[in-house]
């Protein structure tokens, strides 16, 4: 028999959506870890049921965080883990999507090292795509919502389900990367000891993508604060460098980072700070 557990890594929680995540999530995993990052403590201790609190009273990094409730899980006898966002918010049925698009798969004799579900912005409705790599550019792959799971690059930290099996395979987070590119990371490690992730989806959560929305033309694009752009620059060169990543990755991931960045210092707002930080991190990465 399989025992889910989420684990929701949180930094100052905005408590009414918090609230919605964890009463989504009860009725579908059998265990639920919180790892609060957050200065001093933000979440109520006392949840009741199967919910366990870790606090570290200092922002220690997403990675090293899910890390904390990953190997916590584990030791708990999880045979799968799920993570979660704070500002994500399941439908009532994704968890039992993923776990059976999971078996599909291995019954097929696929191996899987996620299963993700589709993330539906929360302000604008609109559904993210999956992504897989064709030569040198990544391509959105068509799906239905009644569809076959798809392989993809990677799956999206928020709502990928992973195997225990799959863990003690590929290893935990990259913790040096703190946060951005995580996912992307582990996905590439994943697909280098023969494994695939998968869309799927049937299975649905929103999820809010970005500090905020900006409007380019007829696009409506999600923008992050400028701290993220040092850690997406660092990050992102920091794989470049890996001799273990394929250079067709290589030469897609660039041109799509470039048409972010350069949406976000031409259109976005703290414009000399979005610059100020691509710029430090392309100083410290090439120093490095």
């Amino acid at each position: 028999m399989k025992t889910v557990a989420a684990i929701v890594v949180t930094y100052l929680p905005e408590k009414d959506h918090f609230r919605k995540l964890l009463s989504a999530l009860k009725g579908q995993v059998q265990k639920i870890i919180i790892v609060d990052n957050s200065p001093a403590d933000h979440v109520d201790h006392e949840m009741g049921g199967d919910i366990i609190f870790i606090s570290n009273k200092n922002n220690i990094g997403l990675a090293a965080a899910q890390n904390q409730g990953i190997e916590r899980a584990l030791s708990d006898g999880a045979t799968d883990i799920i993570l979660f966002d704070q500002d994500s918010l399941p439908r009532s049925d994704m968890v039992h999507h993923l776990l059976q698009a999971q078996d599909v798969l291995a019954m097929q004799g696929l191996r899987v090292s996620s299963v993700g579900p589709v993330a539906v912005d929360c302000r604008s409705g609109r559904r993210a795509p999956f992504f897989r790599l064709k030569g040198c550019s990544f391509e959105k792959v068509a799906t239905s919502s009644e569809g076959a799971p798809v392989p993809c690059i990677y799956t999206i930290a928020s709502g990928q389900l992973i195997n225990r099996n799959c863990l003690h395979s590929v290893g935990l987070m990259r913790d040096d990367f703190f946060i951005d590119y995580i996912d992307i990371e582990w996905g590439l490690r994943a697909n280098q000891k023969g494994y695939l992730a998968y869309g799927v989806p049937a299975a649905i959560m929103q999820h809010r993508v970005g500090d905020n929305v900006i409007r380019v033309l007829t696009k409506e694009i999600p923008v992050h604060s400028p701290l993220r752009s040092y850690f997406m620059v660092r990050n992102a060169i920091t794989l470049y460098r890996d001799k273990n990543v394929p250079f067709s990755w290589k030469v897609a991931d660039v041109k799509s980072l470039a048409k972010k960045l350069l949406v976000t210092v031409f259109f976005g707002c703290n414009r000399f700070n979005h610059m100020k930080n691509i710029m430090k991190a392309c100083k410290e990465s090439i120093l490095k």
